[in-house]
């Protein structure tokens, strides 16, 4: 029992269970994409997600971290909410699944952000597999959009919009570095929610 505690609580399984929610969510933003517009989409996403994580606030009563936290998450935030009301259009534009692979560059661009904002080492093994996944991304954009052939075909935009979103995320996810070490993960959740819903 103890193991298996242990497992549901390791940063693996909690990553993997925040993959399959997202996973979700962006489901469910495909099929509400036909009757909403993607900022009343954006404004629902936020507003519910301050409201669950107000609650949570109310529960655990975790430590305030002061005014002094409060412009650096406003600024993160900014990268946020452009993350993600690039990508709820994209899926508007382009099939669920496409716009999927394409934000998953946000994880390869972390890496090199890290090293860049923060001095973070940058293994040889990151680099390579940074550049592979990159390779990959340009691939399935010209495979749809004959972009490197000089005729774009399709809405490049919308092909091209889950990949700024993933900077913008990875931007946000390397910002939040600098806090998580001092902050509760509630506090960081709250601020995540609420400035961009304020947006």
């Amino acid at each position: 029992m103890a193991r298996l505690l242990t497992l549901i609580n390791s940063p693996y399984s909690l990553g993997a269970a925040a993959i399959f929610f997202a996973s979700c969510m962006n489901a469910m933003i495909k099929g509400l994409s036909v009757y909403e517009s993607v900022v009343v989409i954006t404004a629902w996403r936020y507003a519910l997600g301050a409201l669950l994580v107000s609650v949570l606030w109310l529960a655990f009563r975790p430590k305030l971290p002061g005014w002094k936290a409060v412009p650096f998450h406003v600024f993160r935030g900014f990268f946020q909410i452009s993350a993600a009301s690039l990508f709820f259009w994209s899926v508007t534009q382009i099939p669920l699944a496409t716009a999927a692979a394409l934000g998953l560059t946000g994880t390869l661009m972390i890496g090199p952000l890290a090293w860049l904002l923060m001095r973070e080492p940058l293994k040889r093994d990151v680099i390579i597999g940074t550049l592979v996944g990159f390779a990959g991304a340009i691939f399935l954009v010209n495979n749809e959009t004959n972009l490197l052939s000089g005729s774009a075909e399709g809405p490049v935009y919308g092909y091209l919009a889950p990949i700024l979103a993933s900077l913008c995320h990875a931007l946000s996810v390397v910002l939040l570095r600098f806090r998580s070490q001092s902050e509760d993960p509630i506090v960081v959740a709250f601020f995540a929610n609420t400035l961009p819903a304020l947006y």
